[in-house]
């Protein structure tokens, strides 16, 4: 079922116009994540001209009702990077998420069928999904199961458990940037818990590392840190929050003797804690 992760919020610009003030995340159930940019506009209505009198009718019993979806719907009408006919099935999905009655939403989504179609753009405005700053406006991305969450919160414990939420985030956004790094078949494995379990990789998970039988549930891990590695988990697989790693695929720690000898030649993006990050490695 589709979801918000994210709350509306808004600035009245004009007499019917909005801004919003924050990105608005929509988590759809056909596996995409929609994100409303900060500073995009709307009036909250996708049915604009009102041709007949029952089209007046019917858009008395929805106004006021689904802000957030007509917001999303408004959007993905004006980017053009799907057709109408997907684009207004998010927003009947987007107003039950919501919680719009069916019957209400199926009003909504049968007056934009029937007076919409000369509010929708096949050309996209902004051909570059991530010209706004965020990291997912509009994309395919893969299916995650429950053991990939739980493989990349127990790789977090076992490499970056010291490093504060931010710091687990950044190695979970190296992961990720294995993860979708656009190959069918990557070297570093498939999924989250792929990468992450790929052997010599990532050390926690090395047969002889202390942090193995904490990893494997031989050891239980305490309770208030593992929470803290969920959360950071899913907050980059939900992409909601964005990499501050500038594309790392590799990183290593500060504690180590020396650095490894593939960071002579790689571009370092970034110095965070006690781990620094690349990519481009050779």
């Amino acid at each position: 079922m589709s979801r918000f992760v994210t709350s509306l919020k808004t600035e009245q610009i004009g007499k019917r116009t909005h801004v919003l003030l924050a990105d608005l995340v929509l988590a759809d159930e056909e596996q995409r994540v929609i994100t409303v940019p900060a500073g995009f506009t709307t009036d909250f209505a996708s049915i604009k001209v009102l041709h007949n009198a029952a089209l007046f009718v019917l858009f008395a019993l929805v106004s006021g009702y689904g802000n957030y979806a007509a917001a999303v719907h408004d959007f993905i009408y004006t980017e053009g990077q799907v057709t109408r006919k997907e684009a207004d099935a998010v927003l009947y999905r987007a107003l039950r998420a919501e919680g719009v009655a069916r019957w209400r939403a199926w009003l909504f989504w049968a007056g934009v069928r029937i007076g919409g179609s000369h509010q929708y753009t096949n050309t996209p405005i902004h051909q570059d999904p991530d010209q706004f700053g965020v990291f997912y406006v509009w994309r395919k991305v893969m299916t995650v199961t429950d053991k990939d969450r739980d493989v990349l919160a127990r790789t977090l414990w076992g490499e970056a458990r010291g490093e504060g939420l931010a710091g687990m985030v950044a190695v979970a956004w190296t992961i990720r940037n294995r993860v979708v790094d656009g190959k069918d078949k990557s070297w570093w494995g498939e999924g989250y818990a792929g990468v992450c379990q790929k052997p010599y990789q990532f050390s926690c998970w090395n047969l002889n590392d202390p942090n193995y039988p904490f990893l494997s549930g031989e050891k239980p891990i305490p309770a208030g840190e593992f929470a803290s590695c969920r959360l950071a988990a899913s907050q980059v697989i939900d992409g909601l929050k964005p990499d501050p790693t500038g594309g790392a695929t590799h990183y290593y720690a500060t504690t180590m003797p020396k650095p490894p000898a593939w960071a002579a030649k790689a571009k370092q993006t970034l110095k965070f804690g006690h781990h620094v990050f690349f990519k481009d490695v050779p």
